[in-house]
């Protein structure tokens, strides 16, 4: 007889996708770590041998102490993301004085045509406001927040920094899923309302 004991996906907050399902079944007095990988097409399952009770307490132990250093390792990115921002725009810009071009900017180009063809609502507490994405003269990126004046976006693949997004100054957002932006505190979210652009996927013979 197989037995459900309990669900872990609060002991991998970072490890575990949105489309991942862990938990701890018993059988025959073994303990097993199911995984459950969910899909459009189905789900797949991966079972782990844990063995007694005992092993099954030392692995949880060892699964908070592992999720915890991982949520430290992503807590130490972020406090220094706008060093990071700082130092890339600067060489960005010194790039751009000495060769006339400008490589974050063909970075941006390759991701940001959702953000020109699809609609984008900004998200603060129950304000919600309307945000339109162009792209300047130069061709960077630039934003307004419901017809407003145009603030400079910086994309690099699933980072965002908008300049002079709050009157505190520019605003650091990171990619949680395509259609869906948020900053480190998550109290401002940049979400898209409707999907016209899709992405080129090469067909199979």
């Amino acid at each position: 007889m197989i037995r459900l004991f309990f669900f872990l996906m609060f002991l991998l907050p970072i490890a575990a996708s949105a489309q991942d399902t862990i938990y701890v079944v018993e059988q025959g007095g073994q303990f097993y770590v199911i995984n459950r990988t969910t899909s459009p097409s189905g789900y797949v399952e991966r079972a782990q041998l844990i063995g007694s009770a005992q092993q099954l307490y030392d692995y949880t132990q060892g699964t908070f102490a592992r999720a915890a250093s991982q949520l430290k390792q992503a807590a130490d990115v972020i406090l220094v993301a706008d060093r990071y921002w700082t130092q890339a725009i600067a060489e960005d810009d010194a790039f751009f004085k000495n060769f006339g071009q400008r490589p974050m900017t063909a970075v941006q180009q390759s991701t940001d045509s959702t953000f020109l063809m699809d609609t984008y609502a900004l998200m603060v507490g129950q304000s919600v406001s309307g945000l339109t994405f162009t792209r300047a003269a130069d061709g960077r990126l630039q934003v307004s927040v419901n017809g407003g004046a145009n603030k400079l976006v910086h994309l690099v693949n699933s980072c965002m920094r908008i300049d002079d997004f709050t009157i505190a100054g520019a605003m650091n957002f990171y990619q949680v899923n395509p259609g869906l932006w948020v900053n480190a505190e998550k109290t401002h979210i940049i979400t898209r309302t409707e999907q016209k652009w899709l992405p080129y996927v090469e067909q199979q013979d």
